[in-house]
């Protein structure tokens, strides 16, 4: 195996095409990670909603962070216990009826997301990475690697935690603006 890796890696520009992937990477595809932040002393925590947020769309984004945790992340549901192989690719071994279950599991954390009242772009985008999703797990048996590798639950929730905290900055600005032009 070391002997297929060392001829890619050996390949003549391999360093600056592998740096610009991940730079690209970096950007534009899995930014954040839904589950946990590090704290500033660099010890790690359960990611909460952000701040500023009301305590209903709070509870709703941890409904959303937990499903999505047990879709891509553990298989038996329990938070602390990170297997690294979530439900996901287990269920998308079952030829035909697995990838339509998990699809139908995933747009149920499409629906939750819907109590939080997010604009329809973010709706579009978040049930166009469900669809991929779908469309990738009916390959047998590789549809389940390439279900592990999208984890769409996890992308689905890092899009609810970046609309969330967008909404709580723009409350707050605006909150500010309204006292500001009280005192004014």
């Amino acid at each position: 195996m070391e002997g297929i890796s060392g001829a890619i890696e050996s390949i003549p520009g391999y360093d600056i095409a592998m740096e610009a992937w991940n730079e690209f990477a970096g950007e534009k595809l899995q930014t954040k990670d839904p589950y946990f932040e590090e704290l500033p002393d660099g010890t790690t925590r359960r990611r909460k909603a952000p701040e500023g947020t009301s305590p209903s769309d709070a509870i709703v984004f941890k409904k959303i962070v937990n499903s999505a945790w047990k879709h891509d992340r553990c298989m038996c549901g329990c938070f602390w216990a990170d297997w690294g192989l979530g439900q996901a690719p287990l269920i998308c071994l079952i030829p035909v009826f697995g990838p339509l279950i998990m699809y139908s599991l995933h747009l149920r954390i499409n629906s939750m997301a819907e109590e939080l009242h997010i604009p329809t772009k973010l709706h579009a985008q978040m049930t166009a990475n469900v669809t991929f999703d779908f469309l990738i797990t009916l390959v047998p048996i590789l549809g389940a690697v390439f279900s592990y590798i999208n984890a769409c639950s996890t992308r689905n929730a890092a899009l609810v935690h970046t609309f969330l905290l967008k909404r709580a900055l723009e409350n707050q600005t605006a909150l500010v603006r309204r006292v500001l032009s009280k005192c004014a």
